[in-house]
């Protein structure tokens, strides 16, 4: 489990795809997109 307490979570990709999957959500980023702000919490991550 990846956990922050007080921080949002952002990402931004230079290269492939990715998606986070938390609960019944998915968030799928692509390259040169800002993905965010995700939930605190990711317990899932492909």
């Amino acid at each position: 489990m990846h956990v922050h307490g007080n921080e949002d979570e952002w990402h931004y990709l230079l290269d492939g795809e990715v998606t986070f999957h938390v609960g019944e959500d998915s968030y799928h980023g692509k390259p040169g997109r800002p993905l965010g702000p995700l939930p605190l919490s990711l317990s899932a991550l492909r």
